[in-house]
């Protein structure tokens, strides 16, 4: 109950009082001797108590209108809060949507860096290998020199089950190694060597050593999967 109300209501007792206290006298000064009936007892009673009846009522009218007001201002801050909630609620959705867009961006600007990366380092370590001489005699080739033209090592170095490699463990950078054909074979007619060799990252290339009866010789180098990035340290 707020000041307004407790106001009413102390005006309300206050007339109610006084009024039935103007009432009292005025019986009795009419009636001194109380000679009144039953029914003219009864009908004075209703005169005097309906105006303080109609008086609470009107008081109880106002005193709901103010509370029926109060809900409608309380309804009323509480929807406006809400439509504050829903539009905070918008502000930090579109925050979000605006991170995850940046995140994803991101992200994909990671994923081209690392792929430009991984690329990059494939690329460092992919062996360069060049037929820089061969040896042989009486129409017959020996051997071929091969210079690891790159700028990584190379490791492991096989060849097929007619030749041999010197040295087959570690080739470094500007390093030699040779191919020796066992047995030697004739350059009159065409020659093919294959060799295999590892990278410091663990891929594995076959590489195809031709030589064209006319003495013409070239190299090529293919990576065979899978591809392993552990990048090894000896022979640097």
């Amino acid at each position: 109950m707020d000041t307004r109300d407790r106001k009413r209501m102390r005006i309300g007792a206050i007339v109610t009082v006084g009024w039935v206290s103007v009432m009292a006298v005025l019986l009795w000064r009419l009636y001194p001797s109380g000679g009144m009936t039953p029914n003219e007892l009864g009908d004075f009673f209703s005169g005097v108590f309906a105006p303080v009846a109609f008086l609470w009522l009107v008081l109880g009218y106002l005193q709901q209108g103010d509370e029926l007001r109060q809900n409608t201002e309380a309804l009323l801050a509480q929807q406006r809060e809400m439509e504050e909630q829903v539009i905070q609620t918008r502000i930090l959705a579109e925050n979000a949507k605006r991170q995850a867009d940046a995140a994803e961006v991101q992200a994909k600007e990671i994923i081209e860096q690392s792929r430009a990366s991984a690329l990059s380092v494939l690329r460092d370590c992919e062996p360069i290998l060049r037929v820089v001489g061969s040896k042989g005699d009486n129409g017959q080739l020996r051997s071929f020199s091969i210079l690891n033209a790159g700028t990584a090592p190379i490791f492991s170095l096989t060849s097929d089950e007619n030749s041999r490699i010197y040295p087959s463990d570690v080739i470094k950078p500007e390093q030699e190694f040779k191919v020796v054909l066992t047995p030697a074979r004739s350059m009159s007619g065409n020659i093919e060597v294959s060799v295999t060799c590892d990278d410091k990252i663990g891929n594995r290339y076959y590489c195809e050593i031709c030589r064209l009866a006319a003495g013409e010789v070239s190299i090529e180098c293919e990576r065979t999967p899978p591809i392993n990035y552990q990048v090894r340290t000896d022979g640097e």
